[in-house]
């Protein structure tokens, strides 16, 4: 059985990205982030989610692994990321229990990505933090600029949303799923040992699972996957026949069938377009 894992709580971080060319690139989200566009227009494909995202967009991303079709040909994109640690999330949930708990719960399934109507006091606060961070200031004051924006969200467009996946988001049983698919997802076991080696009946597996990632674990599994060999295909110089093992399919045919039919070209194709594009890293950070 998978033992529990020991929560080192993750802290919150404010970065700005760029995009350097046009391409389809591949970034793994550790917590919930919210994206601000400052310059550019690309797709944004998770999962279970596909947004549409340019200049002055606000998205929220859950932790996993994301696509980017960056479309810039001339000038890169600039993003500015602000991620909500795990420490922050549950220090928040402590001080404001009770405006979160007001907040009707979702009944359908969370999205792993969904764009957010900035309201103007969201957008004053988000360029107040992003001039904060220019200048020397205490942790502190940062930490109450983040938890300033959780409020505001709070109280937007996707107030039921937010709330629903704070609740989720500082659930341990919740916390402890993500991560142990994360670590064993490539790995070739039947539903029986993903539910067994979780600690779980088969029943209750399947039940959290949809949960918490809207999908059925085969669904889930398999996606994943292919978003894995997507990023190697693009990123590494494995031959094909690796890749497909190294993303846990154990036929390269049935790896070639799963993945046409999910990008629309072959690996073959991925890779030798791949070739054509400059060799840069993806995502180029700096600390706001």
């Amino acid at each position: 059985m998978d033992l529990p894992y020991a929560n080192t709580e993750s802290k919150s971080r404010l970065e700005q990205c760029t995009i350097a060319s046009a391409g389809t690139y591949s970034e793994h989200f550790d917590d919930e982030t919210l994206l601000y566009v400052e310059s550019g227009d690309f797709l944004l494909q998770s999962v279970s989610a596909h947004v549409p995202a340019s200049t002055g967009s606000l998205v929220l991303i859950r932790p996993g692994e994301v696509l980017v079709r960056c479309n810039n040909e001339t000038a890169p994109a600039r993003i500015v990321l602000v991620s909500f640690g795990s420490q922050l999330l549950h220090h928040f949930v402590n001080r404001y229990g009770d405006l979160i708990a007001q907040a009707p719960r979702v009944q359908q399934t969370l999205p792993d990505a969904f764009e957010i109507t900035p309201t103007p006091l969201l957008q004053q606060s988000l360029e107040h933090l992003f001039t904060l961070a220019q200048v020397q200031h205490p942790e502190e004051v940062l930490e109450l600029r983040f938890e300033e924006i959780l409020l505001l969200l709070l109280v937007g467009d996707r107030s039921h949303t937010i709330a629903s996946i704070i609740r989720q988001k500082t659930h341990r049983t919740t916390d402890r799923l993500r991560l142990f698919m994360d670590r064993h997802f490539k790995n070739d076991w039947k539903l029986e040992d993903f539910a067994r080696e979780f600690g779980a009946s088969l029943t209750t597996f399947k039940e959290s699972f949809s949960e918490v990632f809207g999908l059925s674990p085969r669904a889930w599994i398999s996606e994943r996957r292919l978003l894995y060999a997507h990023q190697l295909l693009l990123s590494s110089e494995m031959s094909i026949v690796d890749v497909a093992a190294e993303a846990g399919f154990s036929s390269q045919s049935y790896f070639t069938q799963s993945y046409k039919r999910r990008f629309g070209e072959t690996p073959s194709q991925t890779r030798k377009a791949s070739l054509t594009q400059t060799h840069i890293p993806a995502w180029e950070f700096s600390d706001c």
